[in-house]
């Protein structure tokens, strides 16, 4: 297999660990990217809800940016989904738009249809 890069910014899950080693092995050369609360020494820590070019220069180079941050709570409010689903995709969206990366895998949060339904009581 030929070797891939991309980046991830992980939601904080315990099993990130053997998910990146499994993509190691295959061939994918992975630069991961979060806010890296447990310290793990494979993961660059960065906040990015603000744009920073010292994260942003990671995306150099890259071909693919797998995007799973955001608030995933539909009851959220506003002043919390701004931030994270928002902003924070515009930061990723603009590092790909300098360094490189043409393609990203984006996962939304229920958020997008779940508001919709509260709101209409549906």
């Amino acid at each position: 297999m030929s070797e891939q890069n991309g980046v991830d910014h992980w939601s904080n899950r315990e099993s990130r660990n053997e998910d990146s080693a499994d993509l190691a092995a295959k061939g994918y050369d992975l630069r991961l990217l979060c806010l890296n609360p447990t310290s793990c020494r494979d993961v660059v820590s960065a906040d990015l809800t603000k744009y920073d070019e010292v994260w942003a220069r990671i995306f150099s180079g890259v071909d693919t940016v797998i995007h799973l941050a955001g608030e995933p709570r539909p009851t959220a409010n506003w002043d919390t989904i701004l931030p994270l689903n928002i902003t924070l995709l515009l930061n990723v969206l603009e590092a790909m738009r300098q360094y490189g990366g043409s393609k990203m895998i984006y996962a939304s949060s229920n958020w997008v249809v779940a508001g919709y339904r509260f709101s209409t009581g549906k």
